[in-house]
């Protein structure tokens, strides 16, 4: 944890552990090589757009439950005021094996 806050050569070469020599010499490489440096930055900015993108999917995820979970509901209300099976599938876009599963949920309880 010291090196994080005391990046120095001289204390990368003073530490006992090999790992921190290791690290050292990685961060110098990408200090002095363009190179490394802009394949770095390219990694970095990669990953967080996948993580933006995944994160997008979620919530696009998210957003598509709660409008089934609407749809379900009013299906479910329609079924309580004895709209048939076909006028729900055409207003909520259900399928009749769907409404078939709500009727049976609601008669079971």
């Amino acid at each position: 944890m010291n090196y994080t806050e005391n990046s120095t050569d001289a204390f990368a070469e003073s530490a006992q552990s090999r790992l921190v020599k290791e690290i050292h010499s990685k961060v110098n490489e990408m200090k002095y090589d363009t190179r490394l440096g802009v394949s770095y930055m390219t990694m970095i900015m990669r990953d967080r757009i996948l993580s933006y993108e995944a994160e997008a999917r979620g919530e696009a995820r998210s957003e598509a439950r709660g409008e089934y979970r609407k749809t379900v509901s009013i299906a479910k209300e329609m079924l309580n005021e004895n709209f048939s099976a076909d006028v729900i599938s055409r207003i909520t876009k259900l399928s009749y094996e769907d409404i078939s599963k709500l009727q049976e949920e609601l008669t079971a309880s």
